[in-house]
């Protein structure tokens, strides 16, 4: 498997999540030659499951410890990998 190194930012104002479970975000992710993606990705949280470790729900509630439940950085790449035909290992 190649290793790709990926830079990713993302900004999403703590008040739109409390407010909204889906979110629009402008994602950017470079590897080491090339741009992997760069788009908009409608976010929320979701399942992500890595190649080594089983399937957990990504929601930023982080076991319990966060009340508010929302999309989250990793959320935000599953669904964009899902939906642009590139992977990744989380």
């Amino acid at each position: 498997m190649r290793i790709i190194t990926v830079l990713l930012t993302i900004a999403i104002i703590s008040t739109v999540l409390i407010q909204c479970t889906v979110v629009n975000v402008n994602l950017r992710i470079e590897g080491e030659q090339n741009t992997i993606f760069a788009g908009n990705v409608m976010t929320n949280e979701t399942v992500v499951k890595s190649v080594s470790s089983e399937s957990h729900r990504c929601d930023g509630t982080n076991n319990n410890a966060n009340a508010i439940s929302g999309p989250t950085v990793t959320s935000t790449l599953e669904l964009a990998a899902m939906s642009n035909n590139f992977t990744w290992d989380g």
